[in-house]
């Protein structure tokens, strides 16, 4: 990097809003007692709890390369005639077109007897201030540093606050361009000081208005959703009460046909009619999934909790899925001794949750291992945990794990089911005061624990 000082060729950008960082204030001038002068002035001095740090450049080259690789600066201190009489003029020409760095604050360094006032260059030059070398008075290049830098810092965190707000982003560029020129006329005129703050005021008030009413616009969609969820239970819970009634004719017509002995049905007719029968039971399996979910999500679904034997329920629910489980050759292992153990919780749902998680080990877990159901006391609960040796829950699953009607992508197509029961469990254990966790178990398998408040001894 031409011209620059060995000791800042080699520092990387740091953002203003990181904790620990410094004004950045770049001495551009090719006189060396400028650069001793200004940075005994400037170096270390703290302002709005930060420091400022100096840097040198010499010339058009090296100034250039310190703010492409520094685009952090606040300030430059610019010296007009360095190379030439032009150096200065070139320089704001490549920071405002060619590096599009509006934020950057200029206060213009000359002994150039051409330019009039300092009001003519803060118009002619579009610069932040200007310092006279023919002024002896050294204090007011600090004076004018801390304005400039204050200008720089309110500019960044006016990008800040409206970020997000990309709709008005066109707005506030336009009054963003509206505050540099008043800011920059703060600094020799205090009705210009006045000025610039009622702007900033009225885009603050406009911006109050503008958040104002997006939150009003937020409340009243999270209103239509709720609306929208509700209805969607409404028809749900309809549908499914309206589905039972001829399905139920359906299983009882073929239970009829499958239990007269004097029905001279052959053996194709009778395997049809066990076919009607078992996707009926499996039909009127998810319309009660589904309306017990509507019903939980209405509030209408009630819990009566007692104290029940949970070793005696999980039995059951082993013997009750032995036959789903042989069918793809899985095993059952019920690791628990005949003791009973005493959860509080409805003797049903209870029964329900476990049944939802021994029927998704089944589901997806390979044929020919086994699913094992551990009982075990921690703390205030009961622990009842249910291992597969399946894939486990795949990394962008996990966030829907537990929602209704989300099922995984590589098994939506080969796995029977509506999605719902995970969300049925979550809920229903939580209507319990009970809670579900589950962790994947390197290097293959899940674990789903069911946890249930134990009873008082």
């Amino acid at each position: 990097m031409t011209g620059l000082i060995a000791d800042i060729t080699n520092k990387g950008s740091i953002s203003v809003f990181e904790v620990g960082w410094n004004w950045k204030v770049l001495l551009a001038d090719d006189d060396a007692l400028f650069h001793k002068i200004g940075r005994a002035l400037l170096n270390g001095v703290k302002f709005d709890g930060h420091e400022i740090e100096t840097f040198i450049s010499h010339d058009y080259q090296s100034t250039c390369d310190f703010l492409k690789a520094n685009p952090d600066t606040a300030l430059l201190i610019l010296d007009m005639y360095m190379d030439d009489a032009n150096t200065g003029y070139r320089v704001i020409e490549y920071v405002r077109n060619e590096l599009k760095n509006s934020e950057l604050r200029i206060l213009l360094h000359t002994s150039d007897s051409t330019i009039e006032s300092e009001e003519t260059a803060l118009d002619n030059y579009a610069i932040s201030g200007y310092l006279s070398k023919l002024n002896s008075d050294k204090s007011q290049l600090l004076i004018k540093a801390k304005l400039a830098i204050r200008s720089y810092n309110d500019i960044r965190h006016i990008q800040l606050l409206n970020h997000k707000n990309t709709e008005l982003e066109k707005e506030i560029q336009v009054r963003m361009r509206q505050l540099l020129d008043v800011s920059a006329k703060l600094q020799t005129e205090a009705i210009s000081r006045k000025k610039a703050q009622e702007s900033l005021k009225e885009m603050n008030d406009n911006l109050e208005l503008e958040i104002c009413k997006r939150t009003q616009d937020a409340e009243s969609a999270k209103e239509e959703a709720i609306k929208a969820s509700q209805a969607k239970s409404d028809f749900l819970s309809r549908m499914s009460h309206e589905l039972r009634t001829p399905l139920n004719a359906i299983l009882g017509f073929s239970q009829l046909l499958l239990a007269d002995k004097q029905c001279q049905a052959n053996e194709r007719q009778k395997e049809s009619a066990e076919q009607i029968s078992t996707a009926g039971k499996h039909l009127l399996y998810l319309i009660s999934e589904i309306l017990d979910l509507s019903r939980i999500e209405a509030g209408k679904l009630k819990v009566n909790i007692d104290a029940v034997d949970a070793v005696a329920i999980i039995d059951d629910c082993v013997v009750s899925m032995a036959q789903v489980a042989k069918a793809d050759n899985i095993t059952l292992q019920f690791l628990q001794s005949n003791e009973c153990i005493w959860v509080m919780a409805d003797g049903i749902r209870l029964k329900q949750t476990v049944l939802n998680l021994l029927s998704n080990a089944i589901k997806y877990g390979p044929n020919d291992e086994t699913v094992s159901i551990r009982v075990q006391a921690n703390g205030d609960y009961i622990e009842v945990a249910v291992i597969d040796a399946g894939p486990g829950v795949s990394v962008e699953m996990q966030e829907y794990l537990f929602k209704p009607f989300e099922r995984g992508t590589s098994t939506e197509s080969s796995v029977e089911g509506t999605g719902v029961g995970l969300a049925i469990t979550k809920k229903l254990m939580e209507l319990m005061h009970g809670r579900i966790n589950y962790k994947n178990i390197k290097p293959v398998g899940c674990e789903f624990v069911l946890s249930y408040p134990k009873v008082n001894q």
